[in-house]
């Protein structure tokens, strides 16, 4: 994960930007200078799509995301065990990340990401 950025496009509005994360590849992240150590892992949810719908949910994203991503194919390492499905509707950004923190940490103990580690404790520092 590189930082984040706001936008009014994705859980913003006008005035009032959300918040967005972005992925780049391990080998640009490396070239980056920053405090945190990263091993190249992404934690996260993949999600299959019946083939008569690709097309469908192709020009759904390439609107939302407004072009701002590119495809790739990459190799998934998925958990064993039972699949769970999650309902969430999310408040404010705070909520959200507090939420995408909480999650992770519940789903993926084993992954430490500093990068997440350290805007909660900035997080936490804020609301003191």
């Amino acid at each position: 994960m590189l930082g984040d950025f706001g936008s009014t496009d994705h859980r913003g509005v006008p005035g009032d930007s959300g918040r967005v994360v972005t992925l780049i590849p391990f080998e640009e992240w490396k070239t980056i200078n920053d405090d945190t150590v990263s091993d190249g892992v992404t934690f996260g949810m993949a999600y299959q799509i019946a083939l008569d719908d690709v097309d469908e949910i192709r020009a759904y994203l390439d609107y939302r995301e407004k072009g701002g991503y590119v495809c790739e194919k990459v190799q998934c390492h998925l958990l064993d065990g039972e699949k769970e499905v999650v309902d969430c509707i999310f408040g404010t950004n705070e909520e959200y990340f507090e939420e995408l923190h909480d999650v992770l940490l519940k789903l993926f103990p084993e992954n430490k990401d500093e990068h997440l580690l350290l805007i909660k404790k900035h997080l936490n520092l804020l609301k003191q």
